[in-house]
């Protein structure tokens, strides 16, 4: 008997702690989103998000367990982990280690061949999280973490932190653990504060930053910034 999408709904099971919610996808294949949590609270000058969406909230770890389990079930087999700032997970739930010791459970769902971490804060990557993404088996050595500039004084008006020498130590420790490991970024050339004077080494270093992939890629798709 053909499936309809009435049916397929009426099947999926309730999320835990949350009978009344039922989750129906919107799309096939064998990689889904899975949200981590909504909001931010830091207060980036460039950002408007937390002023729509709000204080950061995370998604109790049953929760969302019970949708990977779910999304297995209807032949799911890679999890793309997102929010707004993924490494805030499970500060409002009182425990700053919640990531780490979900990613494992996550990676443990049958069916699941792999779980991906989308929107990381390179500010607040702990070398906890950081051993686990790169040393958990099935989950993927992936550091999408959002760089957006190179200079620190330039950061600094961003409300941001980090720096040349920061992020390329952040990416040396990760490939120390994990050599094969994926790194993807975002870099604002734009910023109205941004002054030639202010990064006189930008498309030496900064693009370096910005370029950084797994040990296995090409050359970057963009060409550097002309200063």
């Amino acid at each position: 008997m053909q499936r309809t999408a009435a049916t397929a709904a009426a099947d999926a099971p309730s999320i835990p702690g949350h009978d009344w919610l039922r989750r129906k996808r919107l799309a096939s294949g064998p990689t889904a989103a899975l949200k981590l949590a909504s909001g931010c609270d830091r207060r980036c000058a460039f950002c408007a998000i937390p002023t729509f969406r709000g204080a950061f909230v995370s998604r109790p770890p049953a929760e969302v367990l019970g949708e990977a389990e779910w999304l297995a079930s209807q032949g799911v087999s890679e999890l793309v982990l997102v929010s707004e700032n993924s490494t805030s997970y499970g500060k409002d739930l009182g425990d700053l280690r919640s990531l780490e010791k979900l990613l494992p459970r996550l990676a443990a769902v049958e069916g699941i061949a792999r779980v991906r971490v989308a929107y990381l804060q390179p500010a607040e990557l702990r070398p906890g999280l950081l051993e686990i993404i790169a040393g958990t088996d099935r989950v993927a050595p992936y550091f999408d973490l959002s760089f957006q500039h190179s200079s620190p004084t330039l950061l600094r008006r961003m409300r941001r932190f980090g720096g040349t020498d920061d992020f390329l130590g952040l990416i040396a420790r990760a490939r120390d653990l994990a050599p094969t490991a994926g790194f993807r970024t975002n870099v604002i050339l734009g910023f109205p504060a941004r002054r030639r004077r202010t990064s006189p080494s930008w498309s030496a270093s900064s693009w370096k930053v910005a370029s950084m992939r797994s040990a296995s890629s090409a050359t970057p798709t963009r060409r550097a910034p002309r200063r």
